[in-house]
């Protein structure tokens, strides 16, 4: 008879002997049992594990010696964690292409475990092999939680835009570039016309009568 979970369902178990002691068990933490047919119950546990869903699998399926122990199909995108006992020589041949990450736990009875993980997406099968050995040891733990994503989402970086000061455009006069100097021409023009006496001399272009040709004189010139 399938059993369901929260994050899984559809949970058979080929290991008929020791079927019955298959199933789930929410919030995983440390004094929560290990396995669904022994009274042992987790010591330590990884921080990131502490609120699972675990598969309290039965530590007498350690004997079960098929490919396949027990299949489940994922309700959601999951990450799965398999604890495998530290004495099993070789890793399981159904955690093979699993990460064995560098997470512990303990029980206890005093076994010591370390954690294989893979990400699962709504709809996939979830196979659950052979222990892959039964003497000097137990048999391993499930546990089930909902995928994170990996990597954080974070506001794209905006940056202000540069602001410069406008440059002065060329049709923007100066007060020396909107007076040129006149020409001698200009300024026989312009300058008053007197009659050459033998007593005084203007300079052409000598507007304020100072004597000289300066910058007074072309600003006169020019009002």
């Amino acid at each position: 008879v399938p059993v369901n979970g929260i994050l899984a369902e559809n949970l058979l178990v080929n290991d008929t002997d020791n079927a019955s002691d298959w199933k789930f068990a929410e919030n995983a933490a440390v004094g929560s049992l290990v396995f669904g047919d022994r009274e042992f119950t987790w010591s330590t546990l990884p921080e990131s594990l502490n609120g699972a869903e675990q598969i309290l699998t039965a530590c007498d399926s350690k004997n079960f010696t098929g490919d396949i122990a027990g299949t489940a199909v994922a309700v959601k995108d999951i990450t799965v964690s398999v604890a495998v006992d530290t004495r099993v020589e070789n890793t399981p041949a159904f955690l093979t292409d699993w990460t064995k990450t560098d997470l512990t736990a303990a029980s206890s009875n005093d076994v010591a475990f370390v954690i294989y993980q893979k990400n699962f997406s709504a709809g996939d099968m979830l196979t659950f092999g052979s222990n892959g050995q039964s003497y000097q040891c137990v048999n391993y733990a499930v546990f089930l939680q909902e995928k994170q994503n990996s990597e954080p989402v974070t506001e794209p970086e905006t940056t202000e835009p540069e602001t410069t000061e406008p440059l002065p455009t060329e049709t923007e006069p100066t007060e020396t570039e909107t007076m040129p100097l006149p020409t001698e021409a200009e300024s026989t023009e312009t300058a008053p016309t007197q009659q050459d006496t033998t007593e005084t001399s203007v300079l052409p272009g000598d507007a304020d009568e100072s004597g000289k040709v300066d910058i007074l004189d072309v600003i006169t010139i020019n009002k």
